[in-house]
């Protein structure tokens, strides 16, 4: 919704500028040039405002996707006949729980509600993992490791530099060295 705004908000500016430029009596070539400069300055500026992490969207989508890797590793330590992604599993649910609990004890702290299960796009992820077994299991955890720690590491990333709350930027900055890890591992698992 708020993305929505923006651009509209960048529409509406757009054509008032092209407005004031057409009037202006300029000749055409400065007012096309005048006018791709406006759009350029525009674009960056409502770039960076979609681009921009609040500290509520961060909180929600860390606590998803750390609920997602809980679910996920509890399913390797039971469907998995390799001990290797067994023991993954094993470490996706100790240090997610972990970090998922420090999240809840900030966010109580701000009033902002976590969800306490994961998203619907999560939830098919686990759904269509826990479908499976044997070696199908396994190629599927292992790439789903790696694409979700991917993805991860870049929201804590991007968390830990531009949050305005504190807490959370400090939380996703501590918590990166252990999303690194988990990508790094992630990236070893036998996908066969």
């Amino acid at each position: 919704m708020r993305t929505l705004i923006l651009k509209i908000k960048g529409i509406a500016l757009l054509y008032l500028m092209l407005a004031v430029a057409c009037n202006s009596g300029s000749r055409g070539d400065r007012t096309v040039d005048s006018i791709e400069e406006m759009n350029d300055s525009m674009a960056q500026r409502t770039d960076s405002a979609v681009n921009e992490l609040d500290d509520s969207t961060f909180a929600k989508k860390a606590a998803d996707a750390g609920l997602t890797e809980v679910a996920v590793g509890m399913l390797a330590q039971e469907k998995s006949t390799n001990e290797t992604i067994k023991e993954f599993g094993k470490m996706m649910v100790t240090d997610h729980t972990k970090a998922n609990d420090e999240l809840k004890a900030i966010a109580k702290q701000k009033n902002i509600m976590l969800p306490t299960k994961p998203g619907e796009e999560h939830a098919q992820h686990i759904s269509m993992l826990s479908a499976k077994s044997g070696n199908d299991f396994d190629k599927s955890f292992s790439e789903m490791m790696v694409q979700d720690h991917e993805e991860v590491y870049k929201l804590f990333e991007d968390a830990a530099t531009s949050l305005s709350d504190v807490q959370l930027k400090d939380f996703a900055a501590k918590t990166l060295p252990v999303l690194e890890k988990h990508l790094r591992e992630a990236k070893t698992l036998p996908a066969k």
